[in-house]
C-alpha cells in the first residue's frame, strides 16, 4: 500500500497488510516488524502509521478474542523485588488472572503484549510495533 509509512526499523518501504484469521496486519516484509491485528484495513493502516506502543496496561485486561488467539499466553512487565522490570516472562490469563510460570511468589504485572507468532508475526524475533 502506498499510504504506509517505511519501517521504522530498517527504513524499507516493502510494507503490505496481510490478513491472518480474517482480521488485517502490517508487516515489514524485509525485517518482518508488524503492528498490531486489526479489524479494518483502515485502521491496521493507521496503526502502522502512527506508531502505537504493543504494550497494554495492566488495568486493561485481553479480550476473549486475544485470549482465544494468543493461547491464554502474553508477554507481561513485571514489577521484581528490586522493583525494576523484566519483559521476558511469558503470562497465562485464566479466568481473569494472571499466572506467571517463573515465579513462585506474587508480583505486580505492569504491562502485557500479544505475543507476534500468534498474532501474524513470522517468529519470536518479530519486532512489533
Amino acid at each position: 500500500m502506498s499510504n504506509l509509512k517505511p519501517c521504522p526499523l530498517c527504513d524499507s518501504g516493502n510494507i503490505d497488510i496481510e490478513r491472518p484469521e480474517n482480521l488485517y496486519i502490517a508487516i515489514c516484509q524485509d525485517c518482518d516488524a508488524s503492528g498490531r491485528l486489526c479489524d479494518t484495513l483502515e485502521e491496521a493502516s493507521n496503526h502502522w502509521n502512527t506508531r502505537v506502543d504493543p504494550w497494554y496496561p495492566s488495568s486493561e485486561k485481553p479480550t476473549e478474542a486475544q485470549v482465544k488467539r494468543n493461547k491464554k499466553e502474553f508477554f507481561v512487565k513485571r514489577e521484581s523485588e528490586s522493583k525494576s522490570y523484566n519483559e521476558d516472562d511469558v503470562a497465562l490469563f485464566v479466568d481473569g488472572a494472571w499466572y506467571i510460570h517463573t515465579s513462585l511468589c506474587p508480583v505486580k504485572i505492569i504491562a502485557w503484549m500479544e505475543i507476534p507468532e500468534y498474532t501474524g508475526g513470522k517468529g519470536d524475533s518479530d519486532a512489533v510495533l
